[in-house]
């Protein structure tokens, strides 16, 4: 298995977008709650749900952790447009 953890650290690596799309294939399309929410009243589930909305906006907010340096050192991020 040691090949296959190497492969995926090369693709990474070197094309950062293949490598996304390879781990987003391997994700659920959705995710069911059905378990966790059958237990809540209303009020506990509204709730729930302003906190998953909440996160949500913290992390489209977030610095982007992925962001690795180009060969020269210089990161991936797109130039100003000033």
């Amino acid at each position: 298995m040691r090949k296959g953890a190497e492969a995926l650290e090369t693709l990474y690596k070197e094309k950062p977008g293949e490598y996304l799309r390879l781990t987003a294939s391997v994700l659920p399309r959705e995710f069911i709650y059905e378990n966790v929410t059958s237990d809540l009243d209303d009020e506990q589930i509204d709730e729930l749900l302003l906190t998953l909305r909440q996160r949500m906006i913290e992390a489209r907010t977030a610095p982007t952790l992925l962001a690795s340096p180009d060969a020269d050192g210089v990161g991936n991020e797109p130039e100003s447009r000033h």
